[in-house]
């Protein structure tokens, strides 16, 4: 094997697990039984060691991938001189065990195909013992056992692996289907049964969503995307199913996150209300936040695990080489232990928008706002490692004070709708001073521009976020001023990237950044410039791979995927700036 673009894979999932098939019909990476879980496939990160499980022809073809009509059920479709056959994969949902299925049919003609099933158990450090039994093969290490049903007979080979060469014939239908033992009794003839109920869950779902607008199969491929980073069990979601997918190919910015970051919360709320789901996912979501609430600021981390835990810590796999040789791969996040002013910030404005949706917030959660408030007050005026998780010294980052300032103002609304008693004049006497700070030491008059750092000539695609969450109005000169320094120092081919590295050129360590372009596009949405937002929306879109997903980085002239995929943020920022052009553009039709 070899190492394939990023963006030539699609994602399965059952709201535990994810895995990513490639357009060869690899499975190259998936953890188990959940997200955060060590990976039983990880080619995706070593491609001799990580193991695999792959259903590919022997012999030349074109393939392309499809969503079976709104889900996330993948269909990877191979045709060559001598046929055509389809490859189903899913994750099994709604009851029964966990269970990945893999369905081939024939359609036309006679193709032969090669089956490798190669699980590596712990990110690829334990090699299995293959056991043959009357209808499956049991694979196990010390710490995971799984079995694989399969319609084609296998053969262990060199205790490594199980494989076979057969031929599918038009109306030919075989399934292979992996589980833990147990799971899966006998045959796998029922296959068709647990197939339609998979794609009834995910209709059932998107049913609900109710946005009918411009783009509005990119909305619906990204809710699913969202529903299928949810850990069905917490309801929490990920910031993306893969650990280690580079920032450059190369580079050693790889980092894990299959977990869950505060800082989205404010996005994935509204996502959730424009999806018509805020009384399920969107409620879950900010009743996790009110229970980490409580035990004070103090406590509060930037990320916690699937489960709502603290993470314990990050290890580097050495035995794995990395995506296209970038090591290292880690294994857990060490910023979930940095200060991050700005996640202070972005609870309180998740409760606001909360408070704005539904209208009322409950005493205890109210007393937790406060207490974030005060630890606001008591701590905006010290460095922070920032929104980039940067692992340098701590720095006086503009946005993290920017978001200090959102956060105290979004408690003020909050205290204005529901009329809870609060010291109001101290609250507003601190906004105001970190205001005046802010627009005194980040803005720096020769660039014409502010900055990402207090006192500072460097720029950041964060200082966006400054219009996004109204720190200023749209129209302010030194805004707009600050945004055209921003496209044009930064900006690529309608893409951004977020920084410039002092001595490097920009995009020299990393891939624009793709979420970036959504924060332009609601600038120009709140200045009702819509031609210009609907080009940024557009030139996102125009990046995505062939089933509708995103990664966190992109290189601008080639087009290729960096970091981790697919990214929760890209996909919940799309959906709420889809809806707010969609708004703005109403309401400038009727006007």
């Amino acid at each position: 094997m070899v190492y394939k673009p990023i963006r030539d894979y699609g994602l399965i999932s059952d709201m535990y697990t994810a895995a990513l098939v490639g357009l060869d019909g690899a499975i190259d990476w998936m953890c188990w039984p959940a997200f955060d879980s060590p990976a039983v496939f990880c080619a995706l990160l070593d491609d001799k060691k990580g193991g695999h499980f792959s259903i590919t022809p022997t012999s030349d073809y074109e393939s392309t991938q499809k969503y079976i009509s709104d889900s996330n059920v993948l269909v990877t479709i191979f045709e060559n001189k001598n046929g055509h056959i389809e490859l189903i994969d899913f994750l099994s949902v709604g009851g029964g065990g966990q269970a990945l299925y893999r369905v081939i049919k024939g359609f036309s003609g006679e193709m032969e195909i090669k089956i490798e099933f190669k699980p590596r158990f712990n990110y690829g450090r334990d090699l299995p013992t293959f056991s043959e039994r009357q209808l499956s093969i049991k694979v196990a290490s010390d710490d995971e056992e799984l079995e694989l049903h399969s319609q084609i007979p296998l053969q262990t080979e060199g205790g490594d692996r199980a494989e076979c060469i057969c031929s599918i014939k038009a109306g030919d239908q075989k399934t292979l289907a992996l589980s833990r033992p147990g799971v899966i009794e006998g045959s796998v003839s029922d296959v068709d049964t647990i197939l339609n109920a998979t794609v009834e869950f995910w209709n059932k779902w998107l049913v609900a969503c109710p946005y009918n607008g411009p783009w509005g199969e990119w909305v619906s491929r990204s809710a699913l995307v969202v529903r299928a980073l949810t850990y069905k069990p917490t309801g929490l979601i990920v910031a993306a199913p893969t650990t280690s997918l580079p920032e450059k190919v190369g580079s050693n910015k790889n980092w894990d996150y299959r977990y869950v970051w505060l800082r989205d919360a404010s996005m994935v709320l509204e996502a959730m209300f424009h999806l018509g789901h805020m009384n399920d996912e969107g409620g879950r979501f900010l009743n996790f936040l009110a229970e980490k609430c409580v035990s004070g600021p103090a406590n509060l981390k930037i990320m916690y695990d699937i489960n709502g835990n603290l993470l314990n810590g990050e290890q580097i796999i050495p035995e794995l080489e990395g995506y296209r040789a970038s090591s290292p791969v880690r294994i857990g996040n060490e910023a979930s232990n940095q200060v991050q002013l700005d996640v202070f910030g972005e609870v309180l404005l998740t409760a606001r928008r909360y408070v704005e949706l539904v209208g009322e917030l409950s005493p205890d959660l109210w007393d937790s706002m406060v207490s974030i408030a005060d630890h606001i007050i008591s701590n905006w005026q010290n460095p922070d490692n920032g929104i980039w998780e940067e692992r340098g010294r701590p720095r006086h980052y503009t946005h993290s004070k920017v978001m200090c300032a959102v956060g105290l103002r979004s408690i003020l609304a909050i205290q204005k709708k529901t009329g809870y008693a609060a010291p109001t004049k101290r609250w507003n006497q601190a906004l105001e001073e970190i205001r005046e700070t802010i627009l005194r030491r980040a803005w720096n008059a020769e660039l014409n521009s502010f900055t990402k750092v207090f006192d500072s000539d460097e720029l950041d695609a964060s200082l966006l976020l400054m219009s996004v969450y109204d720190f200023l109005p749209a129209t302010d000169e030194r805004l707009r001023s600050t945004v055209d320094r921003l496209i044009h120092t930064l900006g690529r081919n309608g893409l951004m990237y977020r920084f410039k590295w002092a001595g490097e050129e920009v995009g020299a360590s990393e891939g624009a950044f793709a979420i970036a372009s959504i924060w332009l596009a609601i600038h120009f949405i709140k200045l009702g410039q819509l031609d210009f937002a609907a080009e940024y929306i557009q030139a996102l879109i125009d990046s995505a791979n062939h089933v509708g997903l995103f990664a966190e980085e992109f290189d601008p002239e080639t087009g290729d995927f960096l970091g981790n995929f697919p990214q929760l943020f890209v996909h919940t920022a799309l959906i709420d700036a889809i809806h707010d052009f969609s708004a703005a553009k109403k309401a400038q039709e009727k006007s």
